[in-house]
This record gives C-alpha cells, sequence and structure tokens, in this order.
C-alpha cells in the first residue's frame, strides 16, 4: 500500500511540522540495517513505510530499541491506540534504557481520552528516578500533562453544550480539509483542501505533484454543496494554497503560498489579493510582514484593536518563543502599510505552538489553538480578549470542540446575528474521512452552540368585580412538579418568575384572606425566541352566608347514601375547599313537603352529612365542614304540606347547598415579597460563588509549570562532559550550578536551560544567525536581574539610557554577564544587549559561544568544547 507523507500534509496546514517527537535515551545501541533504514524512514516522515518494518524486525528479535521507535512512528503517524499499546510494551522491556517510554504511554492514553489512566501514569513518571539530561526536561511535560488531565476531568462534568456536525464528502476528502471561513458577503464557506482518494507516496526525496487548494461551497439547505475552486487568481501559483482569510470590509483577501524545500521543510508566506472595479488583483505578498528566507509566516486573520485594524498571523521566525508563536502588524492605509511584526507575548505563546488565530470582531476575541499551554490533547482551542502585546490568561473553549487529540482553525459565523456562537473548526478526531487510521487526518466540522432562549413571567392580580389591582395576595407559580416559586401581589409592580430556559406548562394562582383562589394559566413549549410572558390573574371576594346551590347530587330513593353519579359535583366543592383552606363551609340538606317533617329533617341531616362524609374521606379537616338538615323547613316554593304540586315543582325544592359561614384566621399562606427578594439574592450569591469558584478552579488547572521539575536526578547527564568554558575572557571560571543539558529544536532555533551570573535560572533560545555574536535579554528579564541584585550599573558597558518596562531606566543597553551557563556548558564575561521587543528572557547568538570555544553540533543537538 501506498504511504503517507505526514510531515508534508501537517506543514501545509501548520506551516511546520508540529508533531511531538520521542527521543531515545543516549545509550548506544546496536542495530541492524533493517533497522536503520527504518529510522531514517521516520526521519523524512515516511512512517507506515517505516512501522512495515519495525513490525517484521520485533517479531524477529523484540528488541526493546524496535518497539519504542516503532511506538514513536505510530505516534507521530497519529495513531494513537498503537502508540499507547507499543510505548507500553517498550518500557516493560526495558525501563532502564527508556524510561521516556512511560511517559509517551501516559501521553497517548491522554491523547485516548482515558484521562484518569493517564494521569495516574503521569503521577508514577513523575515518581520515577529517571537519570541524565532528559529528566527535568520530560518531567516538566509531565507535570504540565497532568495538568492537562485534570483538566480534561473538570470540563467534562459540565460540557458545553454544542451541536457538532461533520460535514460531508462535498466538503470533506480523505486527506486533509482546513482553514475554513465563513464569507457573510455570498453566505459561502471558503476552505482549503488537498484531494486525493489514496495514500501519497512521497518516499524519502520525492515531491508529490498534488496542491492543496482553496474552494468555496455554497449553503444547501441544512448542508454545503460540493466545493468549488474558489472565483479569483488565488489558486494560480503552482504552490500550495490556503488559510484564506477577509478583511473586515471584504475588499482584501489573504492567503498563503507554501513550497516546501530541500528538506522537505515547508516555507509558507502571506498573500494579498484586493478587490476593486468588480475584480480581485493579482496576488501580492506581504514582504512587510514575511519572515526572512527559511522561516514560516503563515495562518493570517483581520482583528481590530482599539479602532486599529489588525494583522494576525502565526510564524517561527527570530523572536519567537517556541515553535510558532501569534505575531500581529498594524494595517494602515487600508492596507497599503503593515509594521513591523511584533511578538504577541508569553501570555500567548509558549515552548510549545501557537498557531490558526482568529478574531471575533463582534465578541472582541482572539481564538487560536496551542499544544503549549494546559490541554486536553493535541493542538486545543483557546479565546482570549485583549489586544497587541496586552492579553488576559487565554482560557480552553472546552468540550466538545475541543477534543483528546487536535483541534484548530476555529472561526466563528457571522451570519448567526442572535449569538455569533456558531462557526466551523479542524480536528483529527475520530469519525473523520480518512485514508489510515482513525484519527490520520484532519476533517472540516461545523458547531453551534445550543443558547436556548431565556423565559420570564409577569403579571399582577385584580379584583374580578372591579378590576381594581389587589396587594398582598399570595401569588405562586405551579408546573408539572408543583409550586416551583412564589411572589406577594403589589399595585406598586408586577410580580415576577425568572424561568430561564425552562419549557413548561404553567399555573399561576392567587389567594388572600377574604377571597376565592384566582387562576391563569401560560406556557412556553415551543417558545424559539426570548420572552416575557404577562399574565393577570383575577380573584373573587368571597360571599359570606351566601348560600349556593349544588346541582347533580343524588341519592338513593328515600335513602341517605349518595349515587356515583353525584361524584363530579363532590369533587367540585372538594377542589373549592382544597384551593382555599381558610374556608368553613355549611352543607346543608333540603327536602320536598312529602312526608312528615319529622322525618324530612332526619332524611336531611343524613343526607348533609354523607355529602360531609365524603369530603372528609377525600382529606378535608372536618373542622371546616358542618352539616346541617334542612328537612321542608326552606322550601323555595309554594309546595308545602296540603298543596298539590307537580313533580318537577317538588325537584326544585330538594337541593344541597353549599354556604361560606367564615374563614379560620390565620389560614392563608402570605408572602412577605421582601423576604422573597432576600431568598433569592442568597440563592444567586450562591449560584455566582459555585460559578466563580469552578472558574478559579479551572484558571488554575491551566497555570503551565515552567520550572524543569523535581527530576530525582543527582547529576548524571547521559554521558555528557561538563566543560568549563568562557566566552570573551578564556581566563576566567565560575562555579557551576545544576543546569538541565536538554536542549529541544524549535523552528530554526534550539531552546535550553540556562543560569545567569550563578544565581537566576531561565530557558534561553539559542539564535544559529552567523550576526548574532553577542546576547540579548528581554526588558521584563532585565529588571527581574536588577531587582534582585544580579546585575547592577556597574556592569554596563556605555551609557545609552534605556526606558525599562517598570517606568525605570536602564543606565545603557549594553552590560557584562560575569558568567552564563548553558546546560553544562560556562561562559564568562558575556557581552549582553537589553531587547525591548523580543518576548524570549533570554536569546545567546551561537557566535557567542564559539567565542568561548565550543561549536554546535546540529545533528547531534549537543556543544563540544575544547
Amino acid at each position: 500500500m501506498k504511504q503517507m507523507k505526514f510531515v508534508l500534509l501537517a506543514a501545509i496546514v501548520l506551516g511546520s511540522a508540529a508533531f511531538t517527537m520521542a527521543q531515545t535515551s543516549g545509550k548506544k545501541i546496536k542495530v541492524n540495517r533493517n533497522v536503520m533504514m527504518a529510522d531514517e524512514l521516520v526521519k523524512s516522515g515516511s512512517y507506515y513505510n517505516a512501522i512495515d518494518i519495525y513490525l517484521q524486525e520485533f517479531n524477529e528479535d523484540g528488541e526493546p530499541y524496535v518497539a519504542f521507535h516503532l511506538a514513536d512512528a505510530y505516534f507521530k503517524a497519529r495513531d494513537y491506540k498503537n502508540s499507547e499499546t507499543w510505548f507500553q510494551k517498550a518500557f516493560k522491556l526495558d525501563p532502564t534504557n527508556f524510561p521516556e517510554a512511560q511517559y509517551y504511554y501516559a501521553l497517548s492514553m491522554k491523547y485516548n481520552a482515558k484521562y484518569q489512566a493517564a494521569a495516574d501514569e503521569f503521577k508514577a513518571f513523575n515518581k520515577t528516578r529517571m537519570r541524565g539530561s532528559q529528566a527535568a526536561y520530560y518531567k516538566r511535560l509531565a507535570k504540565n500533562d497532568l495538568k492537562g488531565c485534570d483538566l480534561a476531568l473538570a470540563l467534562l462534568e459540565q460540557p458545553e453544550e454544542v451541536e457538532i456536525t461533520h460535514l460531508n464528502r462535498n466538503i470533506n476528502n480523505p486527506y486533509t480539509d482546513f482553514s475554513p471561513r465563513y464569507n457573510p458577503d455570498n453566505d459561502k464557506l471558503v476552505y482549503a483542501s488537498l484531494v486525493s482518494e489514496e495514500v501519497i507516496d512521497m518516499g524519502a526525496n520525492k515531491k508529490t505533484e498534488l496542491r492543496s487548494r482553496i474552494f468555496e461551497a455554497k449553503q444547501q439547505g441544512e448542508g454545503w454543496a460540493k466545493g468549488e475552486m474558489i472565483s479569483g487568481p488565488f489558486n494560480d501559483s503552482p504552490a500550495h494554497t490556503g488559510n484564506g482569510s477577509y478583511s473586515l470590509d471584504g475588499k482584501r483577501f489573504y492567503f498563503t503560498e507554501c513550497n516546501p524545500n530541500d528538506s522537505l521543510q515547508m516555507i509558507c508566506n502571506i498573500y494579498v489579493s484586493e478587490y476593486a472595479a468588480g475584480e480581485w488583483s493579482k496576488p501580492k505578498p506581504l514582504n512587510d510582514v514575511n519572515a526572512a528566507y527559511g522561516f514560516t509566516t503563515t495562518h493570517p486573520c483581520i482583528g481590530e484593536y482599539k479602532g486599529k485594524e489588525i494583522l494576525y498571523f502565526a510564524s517561527n521566525r527570530e523572536g519567537t518563543v517556541g515553535g510558532m508563536d501569534i505575531w500581529y502588524s498594524e494595517v494602515r492605509n487600508k492596507g497599503a502599510e503593515y509594521t513591523a511584526p511584533q511578538n504577541c507575548g508569553r501570555k500567548i505563546n509558549t515552548m510549545g505552538d501557537e498557531i490558526t488565530p482568529f478574531y471575533s470582531k463582534k465578541e472582541e476575541v482572539l481564538y487560536f489553538s496551542s499544544n503549549g499551554l494546559i490541554n486536553v490533547g493535541g493542538l486545543d482551542i483557546y479565546r482570549v480578549t485583549g489586544g497587541l502585546k496586552s492579553w488576559k490568561n487565554p482560557m480552553n473553549v472546552g468540550f466538545p470542540i475541543n477534543s483528546s487529540v487536535d483541534d484548530f482553525y476555529y472561526s466563528t459565523d457571522s451570519k448567526n446575528e442572535r449569538t455569533f456562537r456558531a462557526g466551523f473548526f479542524v480536528s483529527n478526531r475520530s469519525g473523520g474521512y480518512s485514508v489510515k487510521g482513525e484519527t490520520c487526518c484532519d476533517d472540516i466540522y461545523q458547531y453551534r452552540y445550543i443558547i436556548p432562549p431565556v423565559f420570564t413571567i409577569m403579571g399582577r392580580v385584580f379584583d374580578v368585580k372591579d378590576s381594581a389591582q389587589v396587594d398582598g395576595a399570595a401569588v405562586e407559580l405551579l408546573a408539572s412538579a408543583g409550586k416551583i416559586d412564589s411572589a406577594a401581589s403589589s399595585s406598586a409592580k408586577m410580580f415576577e418568575f425568572y424561568r430561564g430556559s425552562e419549557f413548561e406548562n404553567y399555573t399561576v394562582t392567587a389567594i388572600k384572606d377574604g377571597y376565592y383562589q384566582g387562576k391563569a394559566k401560560t406556557s412556553t413549549v415551543g417558545l424559539l425566541l426570548d420572552d416575557t410572558l404577562y399574565v393577570d390573574v383575577y380573584i373573587e371576594k368571597i360571599p359570606i352566608k351566601k348560600e349556593i346551590e349544588v346541582k347533580n347530587i343524588y341519592y338513593e330513593l328515600d335513602r341517605a347514601e349518595l349515587r356515583p353519579e353525584s361524584y363530579p359535583s363532590l369533587d367540585s366543592l372538594y377542589n373549592v375547599m382544597i384551593d382555599n383552606p381558610a374556608i368553613i363551609a355549611e352543607v346543608g340538606s333540603h327536602t320536598d313537603s312529602r312526608g312528615s317533617d319529622s322525618y324530612n329533617l332526619d332524611l336531611s341531616q343524613r343526607r348533609a352529612q354523607s355529602v360531609v362524609n365524603y369530603l372528609v374521606g377525600k382529606g378535608i379537616d372536618s373542622a371546616r365542614l358542618v352539616a346541617t338538615g334542612y328537612g321542608e323547613t326552606k322550601l323555595k316554593n309554594k309546595c308545602k304540606n296540603g298543596v298539590k304540586c307537580s313533580e318537577e315543582e317538588h325537584a326544585i325544592n330538594r337541593r344541597t347547598e353549599f354556604t361560606i359561614i367564615g374563614e379560620i384566621p390565620n389560614t392563608n399562606i402570605t408572602y412577605n415579597q421582601s423576604e422573597i427578594d432576600a431568598l433569592k439574592a442568597l440563592e444567586r450569591e450562591k449560584k455566582e460563588k459555585e460559578d466563580m469558584d469552578r472558574q478559579k478552579r479551572l484558571e488554575d488547572l491551566q497555570q503551565l509549570d515552567e520550572d524543569g521539575g523535581d527530576s530525582n536526578n543527582d547529576g548524571a547527564d547521559g554521558g555528557k562532559t561538563n566543560t568549563n568554558t568562557g566566552g570573551g575572557d578564556t581566563g576566567g571560571t565560575a562555579d557551576k550550578a545544576s543546569v538541565d543539558t536538554k536542549l529541544t529544536k524549535k523552528g530554526a532555533f534550539y531552546e535550553g536551560s540556562a543560569m545567569v551570573n550563578g544565581a537566576e535560572a531561565t530557558t534561553y533560545i539559542l539564535n544559529m544567525s552567523p550576526s548574532l555574536d553577542i546576547a540579548m535579554v528581554s526588558d521584563e528579564f532585565f529588571v527581574k536581574l536588577k531587582a534582585s541584585g544580579t546585575v547592577s550599573d556597574a556592569d554596563f558597558k556605555n551609557e545609552n539610557a534605556t526606558a525599562l518596562s517598570d517606568g525605570t531606566t536602564a543606565k545603557g543597553d549594553i552590560f557584562i554577564l560575569k558568567s552564563l551557563q548553558l546546560g553544562d556548558v560556562m561562559l564568562t564575561n558575556v557581552t549582553t544587549k537589553i531587547n525591548t521587543t523580543t518576548p524570549q528572557n533570554l536569546v545567546v547568538g551561537v557566535k557567542a559561544v564559539e567565542k568561548g570555544g565550543c561549536t554546535f553540533d546540529s545533528k547531534k543537538v549537543s556543544f563540544k568544547c575544547k
């Protein structure tokens, strides 16, 4: 089967290869020619060819070296299920020579969303006595990855309510699809894609003829039509094109052109085309923004800050904190000028990669992706407010936008007027289209935050007779779960029930002493937009001593037993008693004049008692009911004894009446609105505190651990020889501190640990430029050195006054560091310059190291000193 060139694909999307690279220990291990060939295939990016060889070799000899490098190849190919299996196996086979396999085993579990198991393994790794120069490096990574696991578990407790849609094959292809942006002017999706139905065969030195291109697609119902090449001159170049982005007014289109160099490293530059006279102009490179030869500039997006138009982009140019950083340039005169690029600073940029910035003008928020901040796996999407170099702390956007693997190219869909919380992003999460492995390739996803409407119910209580507002009525809101809220009516303002996003059928009741309970109904079921529902409740005064005839009460002939057809009417009486718990009622039973007076009086008494017994049996307090038999003493017509009447006339006298004869004091509930408001305020405060505590917890979990950690290292350095070498003054010596000797490649630079004047530890960037023969420190780091007494005015070589960020002024801008330890290399009397633009604490030119008698071996990533 043909093999995939992942390095090239990643470079098209990211501008540089951005995979974590597993490192082997320093111990020399003999391997055969086939394994050496597989190692070279991995270096060239042909991971699956290498995997085939490693698998064959391991099945023959079972060497731990082969198991480790097989795991590494799977990891680089983003096949984390297999990398988990093989890193675990490599560590079990040889934990002494491959201790880092345990770290990558834990990391693979994290990428497979096994957060608790990964956390346990990271903890176990940090307790081991890993030795050598890499110990502090890996344990720092493990501490931050452990925080990432804890963050993931915390975020999973309350995931965001978001609908995620994987775009179909009209947009996504088996390879990589990236840089989705919505164009509000024509309601189209603009994106880029490398279209191929099978794996690309690159080999070790070949260059593919396929090119990524910019496409656009129309919306088609709930989905998107088949993407077509975007109209305009954006794909005319033979280079890979992508990362399209419009200016805020839609009159400029920024995109990138990328070409691999001889080492298959992708070098990207930003181009811009302007729309005028009905067509797009020939694209021009942004020479004021693009980096020097050998560096990448990519992922353009236009934002706004304090009324200024800002171009944000990603680059690995000189001055980066890590691999890829977010930079900015002010756009002037509608794109005619661009200021010199500036780094966005350490709040955003880390020692990892920060890429794919997107500015949401409506939210005034910058979104970007990072694998250097605390993450839940791979590249995560973050949001941050601020601008230029002034930013608050970025916050992880959480699940399900982020996943346990790579998530990037977040953009918003500005057509969503209500919430602007919809848009697109790119991910290699499982479930996408791929040519090899479930997480190998990147697809475009559409998201929509589920922000349901919110509702409030408001109203007043009125007297049904004269429509006068009634003060002091007890108002209750009832739903399927019973009473859910309460209030007191007032003529000064309406009662109010905030219901949030609750979809329910409601009954609003009101009652007050001297009044029957009133009811009204309303509902939020089926409503799609925020709404305030107005409900007025009318209540009627209770007429004391007024007799109310209850119809349809039937008894057995000449008996007191109720007939079943009487129950509905009696249940109505029951409901009146339940709704009005204060009333005392008389149940009066009447007969016609036929029969003796005494017999009728007794019969009516027994019948009245039957009604009372029925109501008491259903739960009404007997103290609230009085049974009175009136016999024929209260006839309603002429049909008394001796008067001949029709059956219909006699029926008028046979009746049951319900009469309110009083109220039980202090029975009706009353509400004090002030107390209700105070209680609700306490509930709000409790909820706000819970939200603040959760937010604080999430913020704490996202604080990077940037020190070397407790490496349990007793000074072993992987076999390297300590060298005490001067820089500028080879006669000087200084005592060495315990400093990690690990150097890590970061784009075109290398990062390591340093000790300044034997007192101040920091990380440093080794700059390979042949023109830089001194060291440089940032404004902020110099302020720290001066405050701690590590440097003083006596160390300056000139008197070029330099304004510092803390408001003070340095005597000059060139001073001498008496000692500068880079890992195990000691330099003395190093000429150092204050650089007010670099975000990196310390930058050391390779020529400054050479002055001290050392050279740098880029293949071995180490110093060699005389």
